[in-house]
């Protein structure tokens, strides 16, 4: 399948670029001829998580067959990347040389923000995820909305005693499973302490990635520091079963079927990836992105939010959004790892307070993102009562036509729940001694 333009482009420059640093990092030797090895000592513990994490589920769910078919695959040939590293490594080689005294785009921030939560004695563990919410999800309501949805089986062998069988997915109508994603989420004792524009359903508008909808609600709200903390739980996220009419990019990064969209599901869930945001106004926002897009002059404290990923709810680590590059188009990571991600969330002038973001997705190197590409809208199409908000909700409703949702909607038993939990926590020990 031949890749679009833009994107091979895109991966072409961030790869050439990456090569073109590592000749500078490397100029006293210190790599000692490998070009992956200033990367990784950059990111140390944190990297290693998120590297085991994903490779674990890709090597042992499907003999490293896990991503379709239709799947973006680079075939962008190493000799191409080296002729566009000639025509740029100069350039390059001397901005490296040089601090970054202005970036034209978004400041990279690798430590973890959620750091400063260690101090609040909150947790008897060092990671936020479902398992260490201080409210569960009812199980009773988690089973009654399944009993509603058809369950589906995934397309690849899985451990008998491990989260494939602990765990269920189902499926519904887009109007159904957004419904049901609310009612899953709204938790009494965690609800009511959100902010008021982060409760809601929310559609990731012109994501290219085969993900729909996604909620905010049922998560952590820290507002001595302005900081939610996003855990992945049942019907907090849903999905594509299929591939919609004006799916972003085509529709390349989905399945005509459900085995994308449940693949996602899988990966999401075992490797329990936990978002992190910063929230400040639109001013103090501009100390990190060059040229916010949220406004400037409001004096509104929720207007934009640097984001990251803690890889399993670690409070300790932080993944380079910049591993998706060499995981999406299949480069090798010894190409990519040298690739810094940003995201951020700023608000834009909407229907209702909290009703429309921008989801901007920056990428660079060193400490500097300054390419924007696959940036997309978050937009909530249900209110903090449940309420369809419009246009937003019929835009959606449309969008997805007769393409299900799925969602992973709950664990086999209470046992399979508490076993699977256990799990996560030993996991995240082992790996952050």
């Amino acid at each position: 399948m031949a890749l679009p333009s833009a994107v091979v482009v895109f991966i072409a420059v961030l790869a050439a670029l990456r090569v073109a640093t590592s000749q500078v990092e490397c100029a006293d030797g210190s790599c000692a001829g490998d070009g992956n090895a200033v990367s990784l000592l950059q990111h140390g513990r944190s990297r290693k998580m998120i590297d085991l994490s994903f490779k674990d589920v890709l090597l042992k769910t499907q003999q490293g067959t896990f991503w379709p078919e239709n799947t973006l695959r680079s075939q962008v040939h190493k000799e191409f990347l080296l002729e566009l590293q000639q025509r740029v490594g100069d350039g390059v080689e001397q901005q490296k040389r040089e601090t970054w005294g202005f970036c034209p785009g978004a400041a990279v921030i690798e430590e973890p923000m959620t750091k400063v939560l260690l101090d609040k004695d909150l947790f008897d563990e060092t990671n936020l995820g479902w398992w260490s919410m201080p409210v569960q999800q009812p199980s009773t309501t988690l089973a009654e909305l399944r009993g509603k949805l058809t369950d589906l089986q995934l397309p690849f062998p899985v451990n008998t005693s491990g989260a494939g069988q602990a765990t269920t997915f189902s499926k519904g109508s887009a109007a159904q499973v957004a419904a049901m994603m609310y009612n899953a989420t709204k938790v009494q004792g965690i609800f009511e302490n959100m902010p008021k524009a982060m409760r809601g359903v929310f559609w990731m508008k012109g994501n290219a990635m085969a993900e729909e909808l996604t909620v905010m609600q049922y998560s952590m709200w820290f507002p001595e520091e302005k900081m939610l903390v996003q855990p992945q739980a049942p019907f907090s996220w849903a999905w594509p079963g299929g591939k919609p009419k004006d799916a972003p990019f085509g529709g390349r990064m989905y399945s005509d079927g459900e085995s994308t969209g449940l693949q996602n599901a899988f990966v999401y869930m075992v490797t329990a990836p936990t978002n992190s945001y910063r929230f400040s106004n639109c001013s103090d926002g501009g100390k990190i992105s060059a040229w916010p897009l949220c406004n400037t002059t409001s004096s509104d404290p929720m207007a934009y939010a640097y984001m990251q990923a803690n890889p399993f709810g670690s409070l300790k680590a932080v993944s380079n959004p910049g591993e998706l590059v060499s995981a999406v188009s299949g480069i090798p990571s010894t190409l990519t790892s040298g690739i810094q991600g940003a995201f951020t969330l700023q608000a834009l002038k909407g229907p209702v307070e909290g009703a429309l973001f921008r989801r901007t997705c920056q990428w660079g190197i060193s400490a500097c993102a300054f390419l924007d590409f696959g940036s997309y809208d978050l937009v909530k199409i249900l209110d903090g009562a449940g309420s369809p908000v419009q246009p937003y909700y019929k835009e959606f409703i449309d969008y997805m036509g007769d393409v299900p949702l799925i969602v992973w909607s709950g664990f086999s038993s209470d046992d399979s729940k508490k076993t699977l939990a256990d799990l996560n926590r030993k996991w995240i020990e082992k790996n952050e001694r």
